[in-house]
């Protein structure tokens, strides 16, 4: 009988001492995961991990814009900032008694006018809300002389806002272009001497 007794004791000390290594080593394998950084075995079973999506991802899929994209301002077309930023101004030509007048366009070029070879044309330009007194600058481009004296000369505008003046063009013909400047302003006279260009008849 104490024998048996012994017996038992013996082995409940044993399942019990069985039963603490157990428990430690689980517990052991759980801290494992947390100090390493890497997640242990029952943590990720069945679980999918995904990086986060990026932002610009998402403002795709949704059609927002995302906060970091800057919306792009519309560009200013150079011509129309050109054509802003010039006077308003017509001229008016006198060749061989006929009268025509001219218009710009949005670069500041007036029609070009036809002459005979060696001929002159009688110009008035007129500068809307240019105020008396203010300074023009009128220069030969190509070639002839203005008012019979040199390929440039300055000129006042008058009470009405006109300039006038007179450009001849040189006696070989060709194209005579006048520059006017006022201020930040340019216009362009486009005056031609002598027949058409040779080369546009052939085109024609």
């Amino acid at each position: 009988m104490k024998s048996k007794v012994t017996f038992l004791a013996v082995f409940a000390f044993f399942l019990a001492a069985g039963g603490f290594w157990w428990r430690r080593g689980d517990a052991d394998s759980n801290n494992v995961g947390v100090i390493s950084g890497r997640p242990s075995s029952s943590s990720t079973e069945n679980k999918t991990i995904r990086p986060p999506r990026p932002e610009r991802d998402v403002a795709a899929i949704s059609g927002r814009r995302s906060s970091h994209e800057t919306p792009s301002a519309p560009l200013a077309s150079p011509v129309h900032a050109m054509a802003a930023s010039g006077d308003s101004a017509t001229a008016e030509v006198v060749i061989n008694g006929a009268r025509h007048r001219l218009v710009p366009n949005q670069l500041g070029e007036f029609q070009r006018v036809y002459v005979e070879t060696g001929g002159s044309v009688d110009v008035t330009v007129r500068y809307a809300g240019a105020k008396p007194g203010e300074k023009v600058i009128a220069a030969m481009q190509d070639g002839g002389t203005l008012n019979g004296k040199g390929i440039a000369e300055q000129f006042t505008v008058d009470s009405s806002g006109n300039i006038a003046f007179s450009a001849e063009t040189r006696d070989e013909g060709g194209i005579h272009r006048v520059l006017l400047t006022k201020g930040a302003d340019r216009k362009t006279l486009d005056i031609w001497g002598g027949p058409e260009s040779p080369l546009k008849a052939e085109i024609q």
